[in-house]
């Protein structure tokens, strides 16, 4: 399931399923059933979000009592599990949410983006954007200074995008330099900005980037390459 530490206690929401096909009133309440909880955000409105494979992206707001929860798979448009099976997700400067999806079996979807009222708005795919390399996306960074997204797939290393001036539902842009062919064969598992430098992690090393020019700073080649993929996380 899914718990919440306040500093104190913790609150549990344990894996079993709301009733009615998450149709009944108490469900407004909790999750569907919070199992197989993968990708989890905190947008920039104070809203928790959390990927539950095969069941559905649910939205909640935990500073009421008892919590107000957005179930996103139950009578809308997400009508196949695909857009389910969340692995990573960042909220831009526009207040809209991004979510990097995998997959256990059929082919992922990309990219799926909810603008700053909740509301679905695109799904970028290699199908529909062929500048994102791979339908698997293992991580997402926001870089607001310039105006950036960083995406890192499986096997297809990392691909940055201009989002300057991005409205919901238009095509993604590719940064100027941001194909990055050096390092597009990586099997990404993590990125994270931290001042003027970019850290890229892979199942083969921990890379080091320029979040400006994107030009390698530095580079640890891990032992006994490659890694698990659990032993990224």
């Amino acid at each position: 399931g899914v718990g919440r530490l306040d500093g104190t206690q913790w609150q549990n929401w344990f894996t079993g399923s709301c009733s009615h096909a998450c149709r009944a009133p108490e469900c407004l309440h909790t999750f569907c059933n919070p199992v197989y909880s993968f990708a989890m955000l905190l947008d920039r409105q104070g809203r928790k979000w959390v990927a539950h494979w095969g069941v559905g992206l649910e939205s909640f707001d935990d500073d009421v009592w008892p919590p107000d929860f957005i179930h996103y798979r139950v009578g809308d448009s997400l009508a196949t599990n695909s857009q389910t099976f969340g692995w990573s997700a960042a909220a831009d400067w526009y207040k809209g949410r991004w979510f990097g999806m995998d997959t256990p079996s059929e082919d992922p979807v990309g990219l799926e983006y909810y603008d700053s009222t909740g509301t679905y708005r695109a799904n970028y795919s290699p199908a529909n954007t062929p500048i994102l390399p791979s339908g698997y996306v293992r991580a997402i960074a926001m870089d607001e200074k310039r105006e950036r997204m960083w995406v890192g797939c499986r096997g297809k290393g990392v691909t940055v995008f201009n989002l300057s001036g991005h409205t919901p539902g238009a095509p993604l842009r590719l940064a100027s330099g941001g194909g990055l062919s050096d390092y597009n064969t990586l099997d990404i598992f993590g990125v994270v900005l931290h001042a003027d430098s970019v850290w890229v992690m892979s199942t083969s090393s921990l890379v080091c980037l320029a979040a400006v020019t994107f030009a390698q700073r530095d580079t640890l080649t891990l032992v006994g390459r490659p890694a698990p993929r659990g032993a990224c996380h």
